[in-house]
């Protein structure tokens, strides 16, 4: 009798896991992906809160932890040194301490080696600026530092390998090539090799590789779709697949998937308010037409949210200055073949570690 009991719970306990392992599991990483307002949307926007102060031509960065900080920019013909940080997981957004100056088409951008943000250059009453500033947002304070070499608008500011680069600009009317290195440690300005092709109001983004991408820009007679790679390590340029479409005032922002997101601006043929989104490969240098975005927009600027999603505030569209937050990401895949040849890496909410994983997930919808 006691072998048969002892026999018949084994029975029992295996039929349980067995039950289990039927089910289908989820694949941890999973979290759900909120709804494309729009069927076949891919990135799908959505709009989020609002920043608390409409401004174009301002500067956006995220910290290590994904917070979006917003400085600076202006609002009509009012140039800002308002400095605003949005929480994606909370969707709410704080007031901070404004920048000692008012300054728009300047430079930011955040040191991941040190975790400080940089602001530098722009333009106040029309007139381009070589102030440099350092932000620590443990402490909420800013701090002078070293100004740029020169007076210099529309100018992008990058961080790779705990140094900060200052690239392409505007000098009273006249596009620069220069390319100067900050070095946070010793607080001096090193210049390094000019880019290839003069130009401002480029966008410009740091790839997980540590390579540097100066992409589209204004120059005197337009915009140019010019891609340009700058690897610090070497101090070299190399051209790269141009974009589809030329453009300047432009939002450039790196994705969940360590590719480079595209939106708006304006192109030589006059169109001022542009809506086409595309996204770089660095990998396979090569460009994917995306879903547009929700409005024409340019003068804006973009980061990556701690959610995996792109987030885009502010800028200007033919109502003026806004005060729009659009968060943007990729959709759940809906079907197996999504997850085919390699389809299952293209999705970043939820994450897959293989096509199984992407199969498994599309059974349970």
């Amino acid at each position: 009798m006691k072998t048969h009991v002892i026999s018949y719970s084994k029975r029992l306990l295996l039929s349980l896991i067995a039950m289990a392992l039927a089910v289908p599991l989820l694949p941890t990483a999973y979290v759900k992906a909120e709804s494309c307002p729009t069927s076949g949307q891919n990135p799908c926007w959505v709009e989020k809160s609002p920043m608390p102060t409409a401004r174009r031509d301002l500067g956006v960065a995220a910290d290590s932890q994904g917070r979006i900080y917003a400085v600076g920019g202006s609002n009509n013909e009012v140039v800002l040194n308002t400095f605003e940080e949005y929480n994606p997981m909370t969707n709410a957004w704080l007031t901070k301490q404004p920048v000692p100056v008012a300054r728009n088409s300047m430079g930011f951008t955040f040191n991941p080696a040190n975790g400080k943000f940089y602001f530098g250059g722009g333009y106040e009453g029309g007139v381009p600026h070589d102030d440099f500033y350092e932000y620590n947002p443990s402490t909420n304070t800013w701090t002078e530092k070293e100004p740029l070499p020169m007076p210099i608008g529309g100018v992008a500011l990058a961080a790779s390998g705990g140094k900060v680069y200052a690239i392409s600009g505007d000098i009273v009317g006249s596009n620069i090539t220069n390319v100067e290195e900050y070095d946070p440690a010793t607080n001096t300005w090193t210049t390094r090799s000019a880019i290839p092709t003069p130009r401002d109001s480029a966008g410009l983004v740091t790839a997980p590789n540590g390579k540097i991408y100066l992409i589209g820009g204004g120059i005197d007679t337009g915009s140019v779709a010019d891609v340009d790679e700058y690897d610090p390590t070497t101090d070299t340029w190399t051209s790269k697949a141009p974009l589809s479409t030329a453009r300047a005032s432009l939002g450039a922002s790196l994705n969940a998937n360590g590719n480079i997101d595209v939106v708006g601006g304006n192109d030589p043929a006059g169109a001022s308010f542009m809506d086409s989104v595309e996204e770089y490969n660095p990998t396979t240098n090569t460009w994917t037409t995306k879903s547009a975005f929700p409005v024409g927009i340019y003068s804006l600027a973009m980061a990556l949210g701690g959610d995996g999603k792109v987030y885009v505030p502010g800028g200007f569209t033919s109502t003026g200055s806004v005060n729009t937050n659009y968060a943007g990401f990729a959709p759940d895949p809906t079907n197996k073949d999504q997850c085919k040849d390699g389809g299952w890496q293209n999705f970043t909410n939820p994450t897959f570690n293989n096509q199984g994983e992407c199969v498994q997930f599309v059974n349970n919808l």
